[in-house]
């Protein structure tokens, strides 16, 4: 007579099934992880190269790139420089970085569904990297001058353009044309303004640990004078404000501000046909509701009357350079 498994050995059994289907499940999705940054790098040098002869080629600039900024920002007149927004840059309002677009402006659609499927920029980029930005007068007119004239304003209004609608996706991670606005957030950077003085834009922080990262792995020296030992990021960064002055004086010595622009479908480098990008990459690691597009940076030196804007890098959606990418990958 054949002898029947006890309910001890089944659950041993299913024990010993479930420990292995985790170890494979996390081997690979490891390995899917790892492919898709070595995509991305793949990606991220070259978007550099291709911006890089694009730029050489023509001795023009890119003009329309998306503009990080919430599209309600209000200009910040003469003034211009690094500022704070006491807390209003991870806000919906209009207040501060794109963070999505605006659950009350969009009529009948659902907001958890707009909350969960459109989140903007990520969080490390909108807490540890980026910092709002006013342009000066100098500095709006070298941009022009060098041919950015515009960027691409990120639509908040249900029914603000045409351009901000799209098909759903097989994935079925964005909502299709009929719902009104197309809720991926790579796509919904859409309505081109003209940059002009006060504009805001986001800028390279160089007071967190992340950002003068950045900055130094696009060739500005900044000196550490803060003793990293047992602070948190956080802690640093608000040593480094404590003494801005000092900071923002060196930064000015090492070349200026990095600004950062995203690298849209709309951009005039995509399509180009003597020089540039077939198209805008984006990068598929981080979490497909976040803006996954490639991030431009650049300096602009107002020393002369015409000024003059130089390519300074890239950066992926998560705040990564080419050399911070690869070491990630390295580990």
């Amino acid at each position: 007579m054949k002898q029947a498994f006890t309910l001890i050995e089944l659950l041993m059994v299913i024990a010993l099934i479930a420990i292995v289907s985790t170890i494979a499940v996390t081997k690979i999705g490891g390995i899917s992880e790892a492919s898709a940054r070595k995509v991305s790098l793949a990606n991220q040098k070259a978007v550099e190269r291709g911006v890089a002869a694009y730029l050489a080629f023509g001795s023009r600039g890119i003009d329309r790139l998306d503009s990080m900024i919430d599209d309600e920002v209000p200009l910040k007149g003469a003034s211009s420089g690094f500022y704070d927004l006491a807390g209003a840059s991870l806000s919906k309002t209009g207040a501060g970085f794109y963070l999505g677009p605006d659950a009350d402006k969009l009529g009948a659609l659902d907001a958890l569904a707009v909350s969960e499927r459109n989140s903007g920029l990520t969080p490390n980029l909108a807490n540890m990297v980026f910092l709002p930005y006013s342009l000066s007068a100098d500095e709006a007119y070298a941009l022009g001058n060098w041919g950015y004239r515009y960027v691409m304003r990120h639509a908040s209004y249900a029914d603000e353009s045409p351009l901000a609608r799209y098909s759903k996706g097989d994935d079925g991670a964005f909502l299709p044309d009929d719902a009104g606005i197309g809720l991926d957030p790579n796509r919904s950077a859409c309505i081109p303004r003209a940059i002009t003085n006060g504009m805001v834009v986001a800028a390279i922080s160089p007071f967190s640990p992340a950002g003068r990262e950045i900055y130094r792995d696009c060739g500005q020296n900044l000196t550490d004078t803060v003793d990293p030992g047992g602070k948190s990021p956080q802690e640093i960064a608000a040593a480094y404000r404590a003494d801005s002055a000092s900071v923002l004086a060196q930064l000015k010595a090492t070349g200026g501000p990095l600004l950062a622009f995203g690298l849209g479908d709309r951009a005039s480098i995509v399509g180009s046909g003597d020089a540039g990008l077939e198209s805008a990459p984006y990068a598929t690691y981080p979490n497909r509701k976040f803006y996954t597009r490639y991030i431009l940076l650049f300096r602009v030196d107002t020393s002369t009357k015409a000024g003059r804007v130089s390519f300074a890098g890239v950066i992926d959606p998560c705040g990564s350079t080419v050399r911070t990418a690869q070491a990630a990958l390295r580990q």
